[in-house]
């Protein structure tokens, strides 16, 4: 800055500080690393003085992308007591994914968190999207549009249910010389949902027969549920049974004449 001598004498240097702004220009930038004049201008009572500026200032910088993604949703917590979630319908479905062209290719999930808790059957609810990641975390630096999505979740009245044992069913022997150890099967325990009268009198539930012929090693076979008409499964559930099968213990024999 250059000015008659006793003028430059007075100045406050932080009152200057104040009231230089400066700014880079990014309307023409390129993608990569480019180098950019950094511009400035002073306040009016400062403009008297000459200014020398020659400043620039390195920036990295890459394509914004755009990509659109379906939401999908998430429940936390359990309905009211009573109710039953079915389903939830998002409007809009899509949204699109605006960001850096390096962090919109990292999203992962796009998503809203739905609160049972809160949820009503056919109320709308407005729920921020959320971006994350592969490992479920938010990705900053990117948007979507809109923000905020509208949900609207499905309840029906609770199904009543029960716990009850499984019991696996065996057909067969196994192979001449080999028994059954033990077994058990997992889970042991299911929940089934369905007529309140049926529920009452139902303790165990079985199994598909599982074919016992011929074997002479230990096995695991998958199994389904034979479920009375009227009973379902809570939730889909897998079934398995081990089977511990060993040769059979040698017979004792005494020899001849033995007490």
């Amino acid at each position: 800055m250059k000015g008659l001598a006793e003028e430059l004498t007075d100045l406050d240097d932080a009152k200057i500080q104040k009231s230089v702004f400066t700014w880079v220009d990014l309307a023409e930038g390129q993608a990569g690393v480019v180098s950019y004049p950094v511009k400035f201008r002073v306040a009016p009572e400062f403009s008297r003085f000459e200014w020398e500026w020659d400043r620039r200032v390195t920036i990295e910088t890459e394509p914004v992308l755009r990509l659109e993604r379906a939401v999908s949703v998430l429940t936390t917590g359990s309905p009211q007591e009573g109710a039953d979630y079915n389903n939830a319908s998002v409007t809009p479905s899509t949204v699109e994914i605006i960001g850096p062209e390096s962090q919109v290719q990292r999203v992962h999930t796009v998503r809203i968190l739905l609160d049972l808790k809160r949820a009503q059957s056919g109320v709308e609810l407005d729920v921020p999207v959320e971006i994350l990641d592969s490992s479920d975390r938010p990705i900053q630096g990117v948007a979507a549009s809109p923000a905020k999505v509208v949900v609207k979740p499905v309840l029906s009245p609770a199904t009543p249910w029960r716990e009850v044992f499984v019991a696996p069913k065996f057909i067969g022997i196994p192979k001449q010389g080999f028994r059954v150890v033990s077994y058990d099967i997992r889970p042991d325990i299911v929940e089934l949902q369905g007529d309140r009268k049926l529920l009452r009198t139902q303790g165990t539930v079985s199994t598909t027969p599982v074919e016992l012929d011929g074997l002479s090693s230990p096995v695991q076979r998958e199994v389904r549920l034979v479920l009375p008409i009227g009973l379902k499964l809570k939730k889909p559930t897998r079934f398995f049974v081990r089977i511990l099968i060993e040769a059979e213990p040698p017979i004792e024999t005494k020899p001849t004449g033995a007490p």
